[in-house]
C-alpha cells in the first residue's frame, strides 16, 4: 500500500506523522484492495481538518473529510468514515449470488 501523508500549512510532526502512518496501516486490514492512500492535513476555520482518499480496485475511490477541535481526533473520525466505506465497497464487490442450481437430471429412456 502506498501512503501519502501531506501538510498544507506547516510541517508534520513524527508524532502526527507516526500516528496518521498507524491509523492508515489500519484499513488495509479491513480490505486487501487498497492501492494507495492519501491524507491531506490542514486548517479551515481554525480548527484542524483532515481528508483521506483511497484509491482501490478497479479504479474505485473512496473520499472522505472531517474537521475538529482536535488533529489527533479528526484523524481517528476521517479513518473511522472512510473504513465504513470500504466495508461497503467490500459488500459490495463481493458476489453475494448463491450456488446456481443443477440441471434437472435426464433419465435414459
Amino acid at each position: 500500500m502506498n501512503l501519502q501523508l501531506t501538510c498544507r500549512y506547516g510541517e508534520l510532526s513524527d508524532a502526527v506523522r507516526e500516528y496518521a502512518t498507524r491509523k492508515a496501516e489500519r484499513l488495509e486490514r479491513r480490505f486487501d484492495g487498497i492501492h494507495g492512500v492519501e491524507m491531506i492535513l490542514g486548517v479551515e476555520g481554525g480548527k484542524p481538518k483532515v481528508e483521506i482518499i483511497v484509491s482501490a480496485v478497479r479504479g474505485q475511490k473512496c473520499v472522505a473529510g472531517v474537521t475538529h477541535e482536535d488533529l489527533f481526533g479528526a484523524i481517528d473520525l476521517v479513518v473511522d468514515k472512510i473504513d465504513r466505506q470500504l466495508k461497503r465497497l467490500k459488500d459490495r464487490l463481493h458476489e453475494h449470488h448463491g450456488k446456481r442450481p443443477e440441471p434437472p437430471a435426464q433419465t435414459e429412456e
